[in-house]
């Protein structure tokens, strides 16, 4: 099994962001306490692991896809958020990874 957390970010305020793609969620950790402040579900989207953060530090942009499915989709996350966003960014097919260019933004 593929248990536990699998991708991992640092925001603008220098907390940790954590994908944990067994309970298809994000988990926000204050650095401080190293307790986990906030946890937003992604109700059943095959959240896989694979983020970036937007150059501002303050969008978390995740990759949903699986290895049985072409289907991929990016979801966009402020670092304010509560919950997962109803719709993704972009669609597409056999997205492996996710990359942001720190000075324009880009996806790639």
């Amino acid at each position: 099994t593929n248990a536990g957390p699998s991708g991992l970010a640092v925001d603008k305020d220098g907390q940790v962001w954590v994908v944990c793609t067994t309970g298809q969620t994000v988990q926000h950790i204050n650095t401080t306490t190293l307790a986990i402040d906030r946890s937003v579900g992604f109700g059943g989207k095959p959240l896989n692991g694979k983020l970036a953060m937007n150059p501002a530090k303050d969008q978390l942009l995740l990759l949903a896809s699986t290895w049985s499915s072409p289907a991929s989709q990016v979801y966009q996350l402020p670092i304010s958020a509560t919950q997962a966003p109803n719709s993704a960014l972009a669609s597409g097919e056999h997205f492996y990874g996710i990359g942001v260019d720190p000075r324009t933004g880009t996806i790639y």
